[in-house]
């Protein structure tokens, strides 16, 4: 999930990670990666691992990847 936010603050401009339980019922926050920039939009590519983000300030493109 991302989190777009006018002001820089804990939690803004960042892209949060969750987990779902076993029973898939409940979201477990993993971690939040920051970005510095608001995010307008998000695309997970499985083939690759890659998270592909189009960002609103600079404009730009971010790519995360999953080393593992």
């Amino acid at each position: 999930m991302s989190a777009m936010g006018n002001v820089p603050a804990p939690g803004r401009r960042s892209l949060h990670h969750f987990k779902l339980d076993e029973n898939t019922e409940k979201l477990i926050p993993s971690d939040i990666i920051p970005v510095g920039e608001r995010i307008r939009d998000l695309i997970y590519l499985e083939k690759d691992k890659r998270i592909i983000l189009l960002l609103e300030n600079s404009p730009s493109i971010a790519v995360i990847e999953n080393n593992k």
